[in-house]
């Protein structure tokens, strides 16, 4: 990452396990900030945007640079045209035209001007399934100080034929989940690209990734279990293939870490500048048809079904 100022390296010698260690500053050059796009547009209702900035320096959050003197214009293969209002302090362009109405096969064409270049991006509205419902049951954990929770799941079947791709985004009283490092990602169904499965229900891993804390693990990043009265609700995005790769490597780097991490690599994208000599751009632009659906937790409709 020639973005990063500074790097500490952490060389191991290791005899069993036990090891000791030693800090190497390395010093490389600054890189050349990069225009960063993050363009996902679904129907949900609410808000949406393209927020642009400039990348900083890595594992650096604070030295990202908001972009607002952008042109950001969206149009689809029917002909339409979508507005945008003035950008706000964070770089977010959002959509000031209806967003609600996706239809499976249209492509949708994203175009930013920036700095006298010209980036481009194109994305296509795929089929996804209804949400049928969503269970929750008490649950003995064989370890730790709890000694039950609710063990929440969401039902929906894949799409009917091979190819498809889901992002799974659990959501807690109306919030999404603040779980940064973990990102649900399915295809097919299933969890392995190229699973050959189609059509079949969500199976459990995928169904219960939507449950706070887990089902038999304790919570993670220290997000407690659900309680009775608590809201759970699930977002299903359907999505390129394309897009569910860079999800998968996007939750690689940001579990990286340990005796046996891998070396960062860049992410890919999908956001081309027009001049094939210009400067590249990150991010990624994906127009999602996506079901949504939420359920109060309570001891009466445990274990049952809509």
């Amino acid at each position: 990452m020639t973005n990063m100022k500074k790097l500490i390296l952490i060389l191991f010698s290791t005899m069993l396990f036990a090891s000791c260690e030693d800090v190497i500053d390395v010093d490389l050059n600054d890189g050349q900030p990069q225009l960063t796009v993050d363009a996902i547009l679904t129907n949900i209702d609410k808000p949406q945007y393209v927020r642009l900035t400039l990348s900083g320096e890595y594992f650096d959050a604070a030295s990202v640079t908001p972009i607002t003197n952008a042109l950001v214009e969206l149009t689809d293969s029917d002909g339409n045209n979508y507005t945008f209002k003035t950008p706000d302090t964070d770089g977010k362009y959002e959509l000031d035209s209806s967003f609600s109405n996706l239809v499976v096969g249209r492509e949708y064409y994203l175009k930013v001007t920036y700095n006298n270049e010209v980036f481009t991006s194109k994305s296509t509205v795929r089929q996804v399934p209804a949400i049928d419902s969503i269970t929750w049951k008490r649950e003995k954990l064989p370890f730790g100080d709890v000694d039950s929770i609710w063990a929440v799941q969401f039902w929906a079947y894949d799409s009917p034929g091979l190819g498809d791709a889901y992002w799974v985004r659990g959501t807690r009283n109306g919030e999404l989940n603040k779980l940064s490092t973990r990102l649900t990602v399915a295809y097919d169904g299933s969890t392995g690209r190229g699973s050959k499965t189609d059509n079949i229900p969500f199976i459990l891993p995928i169904r219960g990734s939507i449950s706070p804390g887990g089902s038999f693990a304790g919570p993670p990043d220290g997000q407690e279990f659900a309680e009775v009265g608590e809201k759970v609700g699930v977002q299903l995005y359907s999505i390129s293939q394309d897009f569910a790769e860079f999800l998968t490597i996007l939750e690689d780097q940001l579990n990286n870490g340990g005796l046996f991490a891998k070396p960062p690599t860049n992410l890919p994208s999908n956001i081309r500048n027009e001049n094939s000599n210009g400067s590249k751009a990150l991010g990624w632009f994906e127009v999602s048809n996506t079901s949504v659906d939420e359920a109060e937790i309570s001891w009466e409709r445990g274990n049952n079904r809509k």
